[in-house]
């Protein structure tokens, strides 16, 4: 691999059963690629920030002032669909809620 940055474009996901072996096999050459660079040893140890976001419903600012405590905000996704992963802007993946531990936790099921 170049001295270039990863592209965007390079984390499409593919929609074609047929063409995941290949993108599994191109994935793991491109780690390779990018382990054997020079900055590899730096860049593998900076923090990313992991998030989901899940939208609620909207509300109006009359709504939200009269806000109480224990109030539920319900959101349109349903509680079978799995929710997106995200690294600084950039699609991660899926996943669903578990609780470990009695900690909210995101089990990966897919990757973008």
């Amino acid at each position: 691999m170049s001295d270039t940055a990863l592209l965007k474009e390079d984390l499409v996901p593919v929609t074609s059963t047929e063409n995941v072996s290949a993108q599994q096999n191109s994935s793991k050459e491109l780690v390779k690629d990018i382990e054997q660079h020079s900055s590899w040893s730096v860049a593998s140890r900076l923090p990313v920030t992991v998030s989901t976001e899940i939208p609620l419903n909207v509300i109006k600012v009359q709504e939200l002032l009269m806000l109480t405590t224990g109030q539920v905000f319900l959101s349109k996704w349903s509680d079978t669909e799995d929710v997106p992963l995200v690294i600084n802007c950039m699609s991660l993946g899926w996943g669903e809620f578990e609780v470990v531990e009695q900690q909210l936790g995101i089990r990966l099921t897919r990757l973008a």
